[in-house]
């Protein structure tokens, strides 16, 4: 008799040994399906993040394109002649070879605008300083006033030049 309740304690005993070793290896599995559940959210987080960076460039790169065509497309415009074509003689040709004209002044009528208004404005800038007399400013106070009309001078001189001929002279090498 104790044969057969040291047997059934033994089967009992193994079968809780072999259950508990079961319980272990499911939490093993467990916590391996975890990590890689974890691994594969990071696989897709950076899958995503690639994308986007991608989509970014891609759209970044169609931007530039877009705004070289439009840059081109300007330059042929810029070069096209609304008199060309125009039977001599007519009326409207006369119109037309006018738009040319005052077209091919805008640029350049432009700059000189620009520059007589900054130029203007640095002699009202300096007949208000000669005419408040140096008791009212110091001198430092006047000589910074003086140094910014200088640098917008300057600044709108040399971005007139650059960018109004800069262009003009890339535009002249595009083929329309």
């Amino acid at each position: 008799m104790i044969e057969l309740l040291t047997g059934s304690a033994f089967g009992l005993i193994g079968s809780v040994v072999t259950n508990l070793f079961g319980l272990f290896k499911q939490r093993q599995v467990d916590k391996q399906e975890v990590t890689l559940r974890k691994l594969d959210l990071e696989a897709m987080d950076k899958e995503y993040e690639f994308r986007d960076r991608s989509a970014t460039r891609e759209a970044d790169t169609a931007l530039t394109l877009s705004a070289d065509v439009l840059m081109k497309e300007s330059f042929g415009h810029d070069a096209a002649s609304y008199s060309k074509g125009v039977k001599p003689g007519a009326v409207g040709s006369f119109l037309l070879v006018l738009v040319d004209f005052i077209r091919g002044l805008t640029r350049s009528g432009l700059t000189i605008y620009l520059i007589w208004q900054v130029h203007a404005t640095r002699t009202e800038v300096q007949g208000v300083l000669d005419g408040i007399g140096a008791a009212a400013l110091d001198a430092g106070t006047a000589l910074s006033i003086y140094q910014e009309v200088v640098k917008m001078t300057l600044f709108l001189a040399s971005a007139a030049i650059s960018w109004w001929f800069g262009t003009r002279a890339k535009g002249s090498q595009v083929k329309p």
